[in-house]
Order: structure tokens, then C-alpha cells, then sequence
């Protein structure tokens, strides 16, 4: 029963975004911040995601300042503002954008481990990416562990898996970034602040509340 998610007061709720058009076929397609809205899937996915996010005690919602993490957000918040930043964007891949997805997971897998500092042509590096997002996420945990709220952002997968293997804004785990898991469209992951100050990650798994 979706009333019987359990959440983590004072948390962070990373919201991958559903589906769009560079998602479908066999071969998807990178998008980096190409302003792609969401496809007819991508709205249904934010729809059946609604019904979770509604029992996770939101207080903000927040969303990366392109068309398919706004719209997913505006969907589930049902109406609540949503505030956009170009912090929760994911990194800029510039001239790789609209190649195959798995190709481009390979080359910016490959980039983590051997030039991370290297920024993409009409892009970002890694580097840059991964402390514009972190900084932000420290920020924001320091903010809910206080107050106690929680607030939900829509992101990307990279972020999502950027989230996970980190343990501190200083403290990544590289290979857990070159080798990430799957992240679905509209998967909802609660990162939140253990008592022994390190972040802690765990899927809110709705899909299988709402079976």
C-alpha cells in the first residue's frame, strides 16, 4: 500500500525524469541539454509516480531547468510551485548529444577514469559537473536536516547515480560513476544524512507499493 512507504524526515527525493522521444527505439539517445519535453510515455510515467510522491511529506519542490524535469515535477506536485535550477541539470555533453546512449555512457564512463578534469567540446567536464551538483545537494541536506522538511528535485539518471556514490561532496566513488546501476525513468531515490554524517541512498520503490 502506497500509504506504507516509509520516508526519512529531512531528506532529498532525486526524481529521474519519464521518458521523451531520444528514449525510444533500440537505440537511445544521449540527451545532455538538448530541450527535449516528454513524450506520451514520459507524462504517463510522472502520472503513475504521482500517487508516491503525494505520501512522501514534500515541503519544496525543485527541478533541473530543462523541458523534461520540469514537466515530469509540475506533473507530480499537482499544482505546488516548483522552483528550477541549472544546478540539477545534468552534465553538458555538448557534441555527443543525439549519439547512441550507450556509446556516450562509454566514452563519459571512460572520462571519469582517465581525464576527469577534461571538459567535452561545446561542454562541461566531469569535474565541473560533479562539484555544480554536489555543492548544491550539500547545501540542501544541510537544509533539510535542520529543518526537518523534505523536498523533492527532478534530475537526470547521471545526477541520480552521481547521489549514490557519494558518501560526502568530497568523497565520490569513481568507479561507482564509471560503472553506475540503472536508473528507470521517474525512479525516485531518498538521499538522506546517517547519523554518522555520511549520505545514504535508497530507492523508494513505487512501483512494486503500487502492484
Amino acid at each position: 500500500m502506497l500509504n506504507q512507504l516509509p520516508t526519512t524526515p529531512g531528506a532529498i527525493y532525486l526524481l529521474r525524469h519519464g521518458s521523451t522521444s531520444f528514449d525510444e527505439g533500440k537505440r537511445p539517445r544521449a540527451q545532455g541539454w538538448i530541450k527535449a519535453g516528454l513524450d506520451e510515455r514520459g507524462k504517463s510515467e510522472a502520472r503513475m509516480a504521482k500517487p508516491a510522491v503525494a505520501k512522501l511529506n514534500i515541503s519544496r519542490f525543485l527541478a533541473g531547468s530543462l523541458p523534461r524535469t520540469r514537466e515530469t515535477v509540475e506533473i507530480v506536485a499537482d499544482g505546488e510551485p516548483v522552483t528550477l535550477s541549472r544546478n540539477l541539470r545534468c552534465q553538458n555533453i555538448g557534441v555527443l548529444v543525439g549519439k547512441s546512449e550507450d556509446v556516450v555512457n562509454e566514452i563519459l564512463g571512460d572520462m571519469v577514469k582517465t581525464a576527469p578534469d577534461e571538459d567535452i567540446p561545446n561542454g562541461e567536464s566531469y569535474v565541473s559537473y560533479r562539484d555544480r551538483f554536489l555543492r548544491e545537494l550539500e547545501s540542501a541536506l544541510h537544509r533539510v536536516e535542520k529543518s526537518g522538511e523534505n523536498e523533492l528535485w527532478g534530475t537526470h539518471s547521471k545526477n541520480i547515480q552521481l547521489a549514490m556514490a557519494a558518501k560526502s561532496r568530497d568523497s565520490v566513488d569513481a568507479k561507482a560513476v564509471a560503472d553506475p546501476p540503472e536508473i528507470k525513468p521517474c525512479a525516485i531515490i531518498e538521499i538522506s544524512v546517517g547519523k554518522d554524517g555520511k549520505w545514504q541512498a535508497r530507492e523508494i520503490n513505487w512501483r512494486k507499493s503500487a502492484s
